[in-house]
């Protein structure tokens, strides 16, 4: 079985880095020149966050000798997660692009599969990474399989129950995981517990110049590893109050157009009075003439 590593990992115990490691890992070629000069990678030990849309719960039944024969149920939940977590505006944050030692291929995404175990204390998570090779089928056909990396949970029968049972419900609206201080994984020094590229060391690279000062480990188990579920209840959309529900606003705010509805009618009330003292000025000037000649006709 070939491995396809385009370089070797070198242990560089002489660097110079602003870590509490006085060794780092480089990569470099078959002449051992270092691939990028500036990537001295030590272990990370943060957290590291994975997101998911899916889920998916198998169900297989077997039988089992040891329990002399009988038919045993036995179930298993599987999904592809990605790097990063979901902000409020569905927005992937901390996204590290994880790669293979030996290798610049980017590993798209992280098989995760999570069984029942029948101890508490028997509960971890393992980080399995291989990377791609060559193979033949059964067919005696060269056969190249891709890079993998994968994430193998174990929960107790209780905590595994409860996860089987929102999962199949149809309860579920995303997935987050995290995993902190993994075996394995590297990345170069930051004054942060952030970092945006990660190297996982497997136990198929050839790593050289090793010495006693080397303390670093291959892919292996995580110390923590959380694993959240969400789930949304949609309620009853809340409607708010337009402006004509409410009785009390004032008039011009709950008829359309009503200031200019309200104008013509003041418009059309000023006419009108000027149109009474029109009349009632020729009234006034009948009644002078009229006691006017009265008086005429008085005086003779």
């Amino acid at each position: 079985m070939k491995y396809l590593l385009d370089y070797k990992v070198k242990l560089n115990s002489k660097a110079e880095i602003n870590s509490l490691n006085r060794w780092c890992l480089n990569e470099v070629s078959e002449d051992g020149l270092q691939i990028s000069p500036n990537f001295d990678w030590i272990p990370f030990i943060f957290r590291l966050y994975f997101t998911t849309y899916s889920l998916e719960v198998f169900t297989c039944v077997r039988q089992s000798w040891e329990t002399e024969g009988s038919l045993q149920i036995v179930k298993t939940i599987s999904g592809e997660f990605i790097s990063g977590w979901l902000d409020n505006n569905n927005e992937l944050k901390d996204v590290v692009r994880f790669s293979i030692f030996g290798t610049k291929r980017p590993l798209e995404y992280f098989s995760v599969h999570i069984s029942e175990v029948q101890k508490p204390d028997e509960e971890q998570c393992v980080l399995t990474v291989i990377p791609s090779y060559k193979r033949e089928d059964e067919s005696f056909r060269e056969v190249v399989e891709k890079d993998y990396a994968g994430f193998d949970i174990h929960l107790s029968a209780d905590k595994f129950a409860a996860l089987v049972k929102v999962v199949e419900d149809n309860k579920v609206d995303s997935v987050s995981f995290s995993v902190k201080e993994v075996q394995g994984v590297y990345a170069t020094w930051s004054p942060t517990i952030f970092t945006r590229d990660a190297k996982i060391l497997t136990e198929y690279n050839d790593l050289t110049n090793t010495d006693a000062s080397f303390e670093g480990t291959t892919a292996g188990k995580a110390s923590e590893f959380s694993f959240t579920i969400k789930t949304t209840t949609h309620l009853l959309p809340i409607r708010y109050p337009s402006a004509t529900d409410d009785p009390e606003l004032p008039y011009e705010n709950t008829i359309e157009n009503g200031p200019n509805e309200i104008q013509t009618d003041l418009v059309t009330g000023s006419k009108d009075q000027d149109e009474l003292l029109k009349v009632l000025k020729s009234i006034r000037v009948l009644l002078f003439f009229s006691l006017a000649i009265l008086l005429v006709i008085l005086v003779k």
